[in-house]
């Protein structure tokens, strides 16, 4: 299949920054415009989470992600960079709706239950609930 619009969804763990790479690895060609997507979690729960709320916290992630997205431009037709608040797996649902992104590629972790836990929950409601396809990046463990 060819795609057209790409959205890598970049929290800047390691499973985001592999499925990043698989990006780059498997989909970046002359035709096609990569989206990269940071998301600031409107719903703190905790010290940590707290910081994402603060303006140079948030600074830092979009410096990040300009350089991250801008170190391979000259692989992909167009790439842009979007920094977003709420809740991260609505967040990233109506970013690839708004952006018309044929793909989404997300990275895999385990932090929840059976299920959920071969996937990380924002990727599995994610990829329940997106309307288009879903690319899965399992990151390879030393």
């Amino acid at each position: 299949m060819n795609y057209q619009r790409i959205l890598v969804p970049i929290d800047f763990s390691d499973d985001a920054l592999s499925a990043y790479q698989v990006a780059i690895d498997n989909f970046a060609s002359t035709d096609c415009t990569l989206i990269l997507l940071h998301v600031v979690d409107s719903n703190p729960r905790g010290v940590e989470d707290y910081q994402q709320h603060n303006a140079d916290f948030v600074e830092e992630k979009k410096h990040k992600l300009n350089s991250l997205g801008h170190s391979r431009r000259d692989l992909w037709k167009d790439v842009e960079i979007l920094i977003e608040s709420g809740r991260p797996t609505d967040v990233i649902i109506q970013t690839a709706k708004q952006e018309s992104a044929d793909l989404v590629i997300m990275g895999s972790h385990g932090d929840g239950g059976l299920t959920k836990g071969l996937f990380g929950s924002t990727t599995y409601d994610v990829a329940r609930k997106v309307k288009c396809s879903v690319m899965i990046s399992k990151r390879q463990l030393p």
